[in-house]
């Protein structure tokens, strides 16, 4: 009889506690999961990611601001560009005119340019907005921080394409 009333008596207390249990594991699972990298190879990581986390023929989105030319190899795996574009990944980036004019042009990328009157484009910086999951990429201090949440990345990528929309194509032409 003791142990039956201990039984109910826990199972009572397991049932009321229950659903706040679950609505806090709910909460929990909306939390956005931060990853820190550091070093080429971190940054390196962050490209990888990309390709990992896009499926053949998506989009991704990059705020390019650089005051400075930095060898692009340095922060990409070998086979980068390869493999992005067998996957056929199209690329949106909004950069400043000294980065555009670094750039070759390319049929799945489209650039924007930030006007010069703007100041905000010169700190070696970067922001990409992939699938569910962003990444600040700080070639300063070579590091990076990838911030996985869907909800934040549509915010992010609704940021961007607003912005998009308003800012000129280099010389009219297609990079």
């Amino acid at each position: 009889r003791i142990l039956q009333a201990l039984h109910d008596a826990l199972s009572r207390a397991y049932a009321e506690a229950l659903p706040d249990l679950e609505s806090r594991y709910l909460k929990r699972q909306l939390y956005p999961v931060v990853r820190l990298v550091t070093g080429r190879k971190g940054i390196a990581s962050v490209y990888e990611d990309i390709l990992q986390t896009l499926k053949k023929g998506e989009a991704f989105y990059r705020y390019s601001s650089s005051s400075r030319a930095r060898p692009r190899d340095r922060y990409v795996p070998k086979d980068y560009s390869e493999r992005r574009n067998a996957k056929q990944l199209e690329r949106f980036v909004i950069t400043n005119s000294t980065n555009v004019k670094l750039k070759k042009p390319s049929l799945d990328r489209d650039i924007k340019v930030i006007p010069e009157e703007f100041d905000l484009f010169k700190h070696d910086i970067t922001l990409l907005v992939y699938g569910p999951k962003i990444a600040y990429v700080d070639y300063n201090t070579e590091s990076a921080a990838i911030i996985e949440n869907p909800v934040i990345a549509e915010f992010q990528r609704k940021l961007f394409l607003l912005l998009y929309k308003y800012l000129p194509r280099p010389a009219d032409r297609r990079l």
